[in-house]
C-alpha cells in the first residue's frame, strides 16, 4: 500500500489561493449584479416619472426608495470586496457622486407636475446613470478577467 502522495511545496497553496481569490471575485460580481439589477429600477422607474404627466405616487416613491437602498448597500458591499481593482474603485466613487447629488433634484422633480419640472433633470439623470452603470461594467470585465486557467 502506497503512502500519501504530497504535493510539491506551494502548489496546494497556490491553488488554494486561487479559489480563494476566485471565490472573492464571484461575491464581488454578485454584489455588483444587486446593485445593477436595483439600480436600473430606481433610474428607470424614476424616468418613467419625469417623464409622465402627474406627480409621483406614494406607492412609486416608496419603490424607488426601496431599489435606492437595495442599489447602495450592494454598490458599498461591491467596492469593499474590489481591493485589488483600485483604480476601477475610484472611477466608480467619481460616477456615483452625480447619481447621490442628483437625487435629491430627481425626488424634488418627481413631486412636481410636469409642466412644472426641470426640462432637462432626466437627461442628466440619463447621463449619471449611464457613466455609473459604464464603470460598474469595467469592473464587472476587469474582475472576470482570468489571467490562467488550470482544469486538471
Amino acid at each position: 500500500m502506497a503512502g500519501p502522495r504530497c504535493l510539491p511545496w506551494g502548489v496546494g497553496i497556490d491553488r488554494w489561493q486561487d479559489a480563494h481569490r476566485l471565490l472573492a471575485r464571484n461575491e464581488l460580481a454578485h454584489h455588483l449584479l444587486a446593485a445593477v439589477k436595483d439600480y436600473g429600477f430606481e433610474h428607470g422607474r424614476s424616468t418613467v416619472v419625469l417623464r409622465g404627466a402627474t406627480a409621483i405616487s406614494p406607492d412609486q416613491r416608496d419603490f424607488i426608495a426601496k431599489r435606492r437602498a437595495g442599489s447602495d448597500a450592494a454598490l458599498a458591499a461591491a467596492l469593499q470586496r474590489a481591493e485589488e481593482f483600485a483604480a476601477r474603485r475610484q472611477a466608480i466613487a467619481a460616477a456615483w457622486e452625480p447619481v447621490r447629488a442628483l437625487r435629491g433634484q430627481v425626488d424634488r422633480q418627481m413631486a412636481l407636475p410636469r409642466p412644472e419640472r426641470d426640462g432637462q433633470i432626466a437627461a442628466r439623470w440619463l447621463a449619471a446613470a449611464n457613466a455609473l452603470m459604464a464603470e460598474r461594467e469595467a469592473l464587472m470585465v476587469a474582475a472576470s478577467t482570468v489571467d490562467e486557467a488550470d482544469a486538471t
